[in-house]
């Protein structure tokens, strides 16, 4: 039977953990770096688990709030399966 080396499974999320592995933090491009770090520090000094977004009237016809969990942004930052939240914040 094949065996699995650590580095082959697919990382899940764990609270205050990096969304990216450590070496590639450095690698994200500015605003994902940005908002890494804002997780990161939100992560060590709150119990919230979402991320807030509210929309703009003139980019959804009107204004709304939407909740995006952190696991859903650990999708994002590793390009896993994406829930409808994260992909509306992304469309708009």
């Amino acid at each position: 039977m094949e065996t699995f080396k650590e580095e082959d499974l697919a990382r899940k999320y764990a609270r205050g953990e990096p969304m990216v592995k450590p070496e590639e933090v450095k690698k994200l491009s500015t605003r994902m770096y940005e908002l890494h770090e804002w997780y990161m520090k939100i992560a060590k000094t709150t119990n919230r688990e979402s991320l807030m977004v509210k929309v703009k009237p003139e980019h959804y016809y009107h204004a709304k709030d939407l909740y995006v969990e952190f696991t859903e942004l650990f999708q994002l930052f590793n390009q896993d399966a994406l829930d409808k939240s994260i992909v509306n914040c992304y469309c708009l």
